[in-house]
């Protein structure tokens, strides 16, 4: 970020002068870091604030004092499988059709 020769803006350039060369250095590699670690706190903060309701993660895995989803108005729908009619409207049964697999001998074979 800030190599020996240049300084940061918070510092004066009086002030930069009467610095030596090794703590000019020492502080631009302090002030890299700081900015770094600024970068993964961030990241670390969007962790945190994850939950079930913006990220893929489970609401198990939500902290204890969240307040639960408010609970959804109902449809009007029945509950359970699909309804009675078929996809063709016509009445009968849910559901494939029976297989009536039927058993054929076996062919005989002369034995060896």
């Amino acid at each position: 970020m800030f190599s020996a020769m240049t300084r940061p803006p918070s510092i004066s350039e009086d002030q930069w002068a009467t610095f030596p060369a090794a703590g000019q250095a020492l502080i631009a590699t302090l002030l890299a870091e700081i900015a770094q670690l600024k970068v993964q706190v961030a990241h670390l903060q969007q962790r945190l604030d994850a939950n079930s309701t913006n990220s893929h993660r489970p609401p198990s895995s939500d902290p204890p004092h969240t307040k639960p989803a408010p609970p959804r108005r109902p449809s009007g729908k029945t509950r359970g499988g699909q309804p009675e009619a078929r996809a063709d409207n016509s009445p009968g049964r849910r559901g494939h059709r029976p297989q009536a697999d039927t058993l054929r001998p076996l062919p005989t074979h002369p034995h060896r």
